[in-house]
């Protein structure tokens, strides 16, 4: 089989291109999949409400600005500046719920003897801020992804494995959420499958948000092809920044919310960028991952100001759903190709979060 061009796929993917009907044009890809009871009954349950925030009343001013280009001085190492004693996201008396449906196949091991096939960073990266493109290809197989995002905190993703082969069957494919930290994920079907020789076979997963994670899930993949084992380890492209929506704010709104959350629930880092910074692409692209998107600053064009809320499965004693107001700073040059990032929010793991959601996608991988 032809090697697949490298630099298409990640073409196609920053161009949105879907990677679900290229395999079997008789596949039905809208088919609802996610029709179980169990669904309807957390659809029907969960309505959107926000967390009670206490706002002070201060001044509005605009955030001041730190010197300009001073960015190529500094260390482009990130310091955590996360708070000393930490900051419990449970409340006094909670316990995290134990994550249902976390699968665990009979048989499945990393230590099977066969190689494990290298994830390309690219490919990865550039998903982070899209909902569907193709995951990981070789001659052998291919991997997309689609992710439909619904009560901010419900992540339905759908896998698509395609076999290259023109004739031989990928046999026995199986599959293991290897790490999923803050995450509860439910996947189906979650038994041996094949694959026919050109065509696809989709795999669903429910994926919700508990808490923040800085860690991209890994799943595990383990299949045969002419009579041969492989074996995949690809991290999923779910950063904690595709559980947000837009916090429609007001300028004054958002100092005063800067403000009150102050520098022990901030997070400011400097770090490298992946590609070369095009300040009003980064505006649309932050935009298009659910940002709100605050006019530029008079005095600091290429300084870009969102807010958003962060939306988790978890419930607060009210039995409301845990949510967290965050704000973000990022200051960029294109002449160095750096960014100096500060985030800060109503709870400190949400800003530490962040910053390494942040990393993941405009960083250097």
């Amino acid at each position: 089989a032809r090697v697949p061009d490298r630099e298409s796929i990640i073409e196609r993917n920053a161009a949105g291109v879907s990677p679900g009907r290229k395999f079997d044009e008789e596949d039905d890809d809208d088919k609802d999949s996610w029709s179980d009871e169990e669904d309807d009954e957390e659809d029907d349950e969960e309505t959107e409400t926000e967390s009670d925030y206490d706002e002070e009343k201060d001044t509005p001013q605009e955030i001041s600005d730190d010197e300009e280009g001073d960015t190529d001085d500094e260390d482009t190492s990130c310091e955590d500046e996360s708070d000393e004693e930490g900051e419990p996201f449970y409340e006094s008396g909670e316990e995290e719920e134990e994550a249902p449906g976390l699968i665990d196949l009979p048989g499945f091991s990393t230590d099977s003897g066969a190689p494990s096939e290298p994830q390309d960073d690219e490919l990865l990266s550039v998903l982070l801020s899209r909902t569907s493109g193709v995951l990981y290809e070789s001659e052998t197989i291919q991997v997309g992804v689609k992710m439909k995002f619904e009560n901010g905190h419900l992540c339905k993703m759908i896998l698509y494995y395609g076999n290259h082969h023109p004739s031989e069957p990928i046999k026995d494919f199986i599959c293991k959420i290897m790490s999923s930290s803050g995450l509860q994920v439910q996947i189906k079907p979650d038994h041996l499958f094949d694959v026919a020789p050109k065509k696809q076979t989709p795999q669903y997963l429910m994926i919700r948000c508990t808490q923040p994670y800085q860690e991209l899930p890994t799943l595990g993949i383990r299949f045969t092809i002419q009579g041969e084992m492989k074996q995949l380890s690809l991290k999923l492209p779910l950063s904690v920044a595709k559980f947000i929506n837009p916090w429609a704010c007001s300028m004054q709104e958002f100092v005063a919310e800067w403000k009150a959350n102050g520098e022990e629930r901030e997070s400011k880092f400097v770090f490298k960028s992946r590609a070369p910074i095009d300040v009003d692409a980064l505006r649309q692209t932050l935009e298009g991952m659910s940002f709100f998107l605050h006019p530029p600053m008079a005095n600091s064009p290429a300084t870009i100001v969102v807010s958003a809320i962060f939306h988790t499965a978890s419930k607060a004693p009210s039995g409301e759903f845990r949510t967290f107001k965050f704000l973000l700073r990022l200051e960029t040059s294109a002449k160095a190709q750096m960014f100096r990032a500060t985030i800060r929010s109503s709870h400190s793991l949400v800003s530490d979060a962040m910053k390494s959601a942040i990393q993941m996608t405009f960083g250097q991988v």
